[in-house]
């Protein structure tokens, strides 16, 4: 009988303990868990269109290093999120809904817990293109490495804690808009003249941000992700007709390097700044990948940082409707002048000689005036995007923008909301293009010509995600 009950008591005892063996690997599910994979999508052929400037006039003839999809994958409570990091300029909804697809049909994941953003590298593939034999078979191969990407990244999930931090990268990005000599202004977008700039019109944002994954399994490396705000111009610069991840590859191959992690890196709120000055006696030294990404690695290493002490997912997704852009459109004469000049841009490419002599007979300050105008033309009266925000604790969250905001307007929210730190990633999604601030709609600034949204909306924008994640936050 005493046997018998001993082998009870055995029974129980190990039941017990599966038992909590079960509940602890249920726990272990339940916490946060961030896997990391990249993918080369270099493409092998040469001819290829390159994003940034005239990709007409830009067709590759080898590339300078390797460009890649990233994929960072975060699960949490049975939900799993993918957040990649692409080295492209832009992309729009009809590249990566076909892509979403194929990713939610292989692993489950829904599409709408798939964000896709872009280091806006001027130096990579311009995927958008129809003007290439080989855009097909690119496109596939894009997919094809997104998907083994989103695998990868979640085959290598692992239990991980969060922490974050910044700092001022001084000297590394530039406002691209001056005050001149004779009290005007200049947008510098695209144009190469520096004669007569006086200062620049305010100062740059130049916050570089972190957060670290540190994982629990000694087998697996932690992961950084940062975002910077500054166009990757870098090599567009140096070598116009090299594929190129740019310095935003730059610095991720330098922090990987050094460190021995993973690093992933994001665009910020660039779309006014550039990281060269044409301002005299400022440094103008950082128009090198190379230069420009190891630099910012070294000040990214350098950042102590702060631990969270909690761990949580929530992805938020909204839409904004606004007015679209209409200035100018009231004048029919013109309009047909802007007609005529886009026409002749798609037959012979915006930087031909023979368009900037029609944009001078006709008034126009540039090229980027009159395609802008005739978009304007044809213009919805309204436009819908989408934005998202992913509050990784309560400390952190992060804010995706399709489109470039300036950096003022991520300042603006990094200011107002109760984050202790509100990660700007830009380029997100479906591209919509720039949201000037209110005094850059002027005659001669790149961006205002080219927004597709009235002016106001970047103020708009970032009141509304300050308001936001002030709401996310407070729902705790």
């Amino acid at each position: 009988m005493k046997k018998i009950i001993s082998l009870l008591l055995v029974a129980v005892l190990v039941l017990g303990l599966c038992a909590c063996s079960a509940s602890d690997d249920k726990a272990a599910v339940k916490g946060l868990q961030v896997g990391f994979n990249r993918q080369s999508i270099t493409p092998t052929e040469s001819g290829v269109p390159i994003a940034g400037g005239d990709s007409s006039a830009r067709l590759s003839t080898g590339f300078l290093d390797e460009v890649a999809t990233t994929c960072i994958a975060f699960s949490m409570n049975g939900e799993t999120y993918l957040v990649y990091t692409l080295d492209f300029m832009i992309v729009y909804n009809s590249i990566i809904d076909p892509v979403k697809q194929v990713i939610n049909k292989a692993t489950g994941v829904p599409t709408t817990n798939i964000i896709f953003n872009c280091t806006h590298t001027h130096s990579g593939v311009d995927i958008n293109s129809s003007k290439w034999d080989g855009v097909g078979a690119y496109r596939e191969l894009f997919s094809t490495r997104c998907l083994k990407a989103a695998e990868k990244a979640i085959e290598d999930l692992s239990p991980a804690t969060v922490s974050y931090g910044s700092t001022q990268a001084e000297n590394m990005s530039f406002v691209r808009h001056y005050r001149m000599n004779d009290g005007t202004t200049y947008g510098n977008g695209h144009g190469s003249s520096s004669s007569g700039i006086k200062e620049h019109m305010y100062e740059a944002d130049v916050e570089l941000q972190v957060i670290k994954f540190t994982r629990e399994a000694e087998d697996k490396k932690d992961i950084m992700i940062a975002s910077f705000p500054s166009h990757a111009t870098t090599t567009n610069g140096t070598d116009s007709k090299s594929i190129s991840a740019c310095y935003p590859g730059a610095f991720r191959n330098a922090v990987e390097q050094t460190a021995g992690i993973h690093c992933a890196f994001f665009q910020g709120a660039s779309g006014d700044q550039i990281p060269t000055s044409k301002i005299k006696g400022l440094p103008a030294t950082n128009n090198n990948r190379n230069d420009q990404g190891k630099k910012l690695a070294e000040y990214a290493l350098s950042i102590e940082l702060t631990p969270m002490e909690d761990a949580k997912v929530v992805l938020k997704s909204w839409e904004y409707t606004g007015k679209s852009m209409k200035e100018g459109t009231e004048d029919p004469d013109r309009v047909a002048k802007a007609s005529e000049i886009g026409t002749l841009v798609g037959q012979k490419g915006s930087s031909d000689p023979a368009v900037g002599e029609l944009c001078a007979k006709y008034g126009f300050y540039n090229v980027y005036e009159a395609t802008g105008l005739r978009s304007r033309s044809s213009a919805p009266e309204t436009r819908t995007m989408t934005l998202l925000a992913l509050q990784l604790g309560s400390e952190v969250a992060i804010a995706f923008a399709p489109y470039e905001m300036f950096g003022m307007h991520g300042k603006y929210i990094k200011d107002n909301s109760p984050f202790a730190m509100d990660f700007i990633v830009t380029c997100s999604e479906d591209y919509q293009g720039y949201f000037p601030h209110v005094e850059g709609c002027e005659e001669g600034f790149y961006e205002y010509h080219v927004t597709k949204y009235e002016r106001g909306t970047g103020e708009k924008l970032a009141e509304l995600f300050a308001s936001t994640l002030a709401e996310m936050k407070s729902a705790g």
